[in-house]
């Protein structure tokens, strides 16, 4: 005789579900047949990728990028004179790098996963190409899944990764941003008047527009 409960029923906010196929506090109420409660939120915090593009205006030589330095990318200003991050925890997707140089003129670009603190340790991997000039050098540089860079990290002056290019290179940085609700981002000090709540971007090097070596795309505003 066939087994009537085989694929029982239950019914959901009225509706007739398969237990098989709810999730969460769904499924866990399949038994009662009731929804006891709004499903859960995993995660409430704010978090944002982005790819920020940078121009070399000097040629860098194993020039450290801080994880504060990645923070300070994007900011909020708070008055007229002062500015911090919009957010407090980062984590490098990947680095690209163009670079080139005149016909027959080697130019080389280098990235490198070089945090050695605790919990924020790199690769080490060296990740490097050389142009003569016909195209250009392209480094594109991922930390490794297992590396502790890889991961989130709150903003302090450790190195996430080093930069070795010539004057004039294209610098692509994908970073994933997170906030900790309730928590400030590292302080930042803006180089002139300007509006308070104005989201604003610095160089990757965490320098003023001025005289940052790494500079944002020119229309991009930037303190």
């Amino acid at each position: 005789m066939a087994n009537s409960n085989r694929n029982p029923k239950v019914i959901v906010m009225g509706l007739r579900k398969n237990p098989r196929k709810l999730q969460g506090p769904a499924r866990r109420s399949a038994a009662t047949g009731l929804l006891t409660h709004p499903p859960e939120i995993g995660r409430y915090e704010v978090t944002h990728s982005q790819v920020l593009r940078f121009t070399s205006a000097a040629a860098a030589s194993l020039t450290d990028i801080s994880f504060n330095n990645l923070l300070d990318t994007i900011l909020i200003t708070e008055t007229a004179i002062t500015a911090a991050s919009l957010f407090n925890l980062v984590k490098v997707n990947w680095v690209k790098i163009w670079a080139i140089g005149a016909l027959g003129t080697p130019v080389t670009t280098q990235v490198q996963y070089t945090g050695a603190t605790i919990g924020q340790v790199g690769d080490f991997d060296i990740h490097t190409d050389t142009s003569m000039g016909v195209q250009p050098a392209f480094v594109w540089a991922r930390p490794a899944k297992r590396s502790l860079v890889s991961e989130f990290q709150p903003g302090s002056a450790n190195t996430a990764f080093n930069i070795t290019c010539p004057a004039g290179s294209v610098i692509d940085v994908s970073i994933s941003f997170r906030n900790r609700p309730g928590t400030l981002g590292h302080q930042a000090v803006a180089p002139a008047a300007t509006t308070a709540g104005v989201v604003a971007f610095r160089g990757l090097d965490g320098l003023v527009i001025a005289s940052t070596n790494f500079s944002p795309p020119t229309g991009i505003f930037s303190i």
